[in-house]
C-alpha cells in the first residue's frame, strides 16, 4: 500500500503521469460552491499538506527480534487476530519472518527512531521480549565505506 493510499480520494494528491494537476488537485470542492478558494474543504488540503512535510522527515529501518515468551506462540496470534499488530501512528511494518520453530518472529519495522515503537512494545511485552536493532540496506551500508 502507498502512503497516499490512505486518502479520501484513494489516489495521490499530486497527481500522476503527464497530466497531473499538482497539489491543487488534492483539493475538493464543496457541494453547490463557486470557484474561490474558500470554497475548497480546508482540512483536506491541511492533510496534503502535512502528509508532504511527513515525506520529508527522516526515517530509520529497524529489525524487531521477538522472543516468544514461554515459548509459546499461541497468545501471540490469539491476540493479532482479535487486534492486529497494534503499531502506533507514524510506525510501517514492512516485512516479517518466522524461524522454523514458531518461536522467534524477525520483523523490519520503518520509523523516525526506535523510541517511536515504545507504545507497541508496551502492548506486547506481557507475551514478547523485543530486541530492536537499527538496521540499513547492505547498499547503502557499502556506498558510504570508502573504498
Amino acid at each position: 500500500m502507498q502512503w497516499y493510499q490512505n486518502f479520501p480520494l484513494g489516489k495521490s494528491p499530486f497527481g500522476t503521469g503527464a497530466g497531473r494537476q499538482g497539489l491543487s488537485a488534492g483539493f475538493r470542492r464543496l457541494e453547490g460552491s463557486s470557484a474561490g478558494f474558500n470554497d475548497y474543504c480546508l482540512p483536506y488540503a491541511l492533510s496534503v499538506a502535512l502528509h508532504a512535510i511527513w515525506l520529508t522527515l527522516p526515517s530509520m529501518l529497524l529489525m524487531v527480534i521477538e522472543r516468544f515468551k514461554g515459548r509459546d506462540p499461541k497468545p501471540i496470534g490469539e491476540r493479532f487476530r482479535k487486534h492486529g499488530r497494534m503499531l502506533p501512528e507514524g510506525v510501517t511494518y514492512q516485512a516479517s519472518w518466522m524461524d522454523s520453530k514458531g518461536v522467534l518472529c524477525f520483523q523490519l519495522i520503518e520509523a523516525a527512531g526506535p523510541e517511536k515503537l515504545t507504545p507497541w512494545i508496551r502492548r506486547w511485552e506481557d507475551l514478547i521480549d523485543f530486541e530492536v536493532v537499527p538496521v540499513t540496506t547492505s547498499a547503502e551500508f557499502w556506498s558510504k565505506i570508502q573504498p
